[in-house]
């Protein structure tokens, strides 16, 4: 006789992004804990414009360190 339990974690709703340039590209990259979510939604390591605006449009407020 139990119950089930739920874990349950929430994140941070500002997500902190930096620009780096690497071999001549410049390249968004999430340096908040968001990182690792972020890389296995888009499979990405960085992100782009699109995913900033889909981000945003979720109600993640998303800025630049």
């Amino acid at each position: 006789m139990g119950t089930d339990s739920v874990r349950v974690w929430h994140m941070n709703q500002i997500i902190t992004i930096e620009k780096r340039n690497v071999y001549g590209n410049e390249l968004i990259y999430v340096v908040s804990d968001h990182a690792k979510a972020i890389s296995k939604l888009t499979g990405k390591k960085t992100i782009d414009e699109n995913d900033i605006a889909t981000l945003e449009e979720l109600g993640f407020t998303v800025r630049y360190k």
